[in-house]
């Protein structure tokens, strides 16, 4: 059986253009993920970087629980100019 995320349902009521499958095809079929850096959180928080089914470029943030359960509960299509230049400068992958 394929893992599969939870998805927070604040993601589509913010940009109802973006349904459950689009990010599943994302986290599927991610570019890149990486950790951010932030000593403020709690919990560390993940950037992905992919596409989806229809060819959009799309920029996931997610976070993990102890058991290894993830939550996507950010997405965003066109990623932002920010995301981009995070990866492009560092090299992450």
């Amino acid at each position: 059986m394929e893992f599969q995320p939870l998805i927070h349902p604040g993601i589509h009521r913010t940009h109802p253009d973006i349904g459950q499958q689009d990010i599943l095809e994302v986290w599927r079929n991610a570019i890149v993920s990486a950790p951010v850096v932030n000593n403020q959180e709690t919990r560390q928080v993940w950037l992905t970087l992919g596409f989806d089914g229809q060819g959009r470029l799309m920029e996931l943030a997610s976070i993990h629980d102890q058991s290894r359960l993830w939550l996507v509960f950010h997405a965003m299509t066109p990623p932002s100019p920010k995301t981009l230049r995070e990866f492009l400068a560092t090299g992450r992958d």
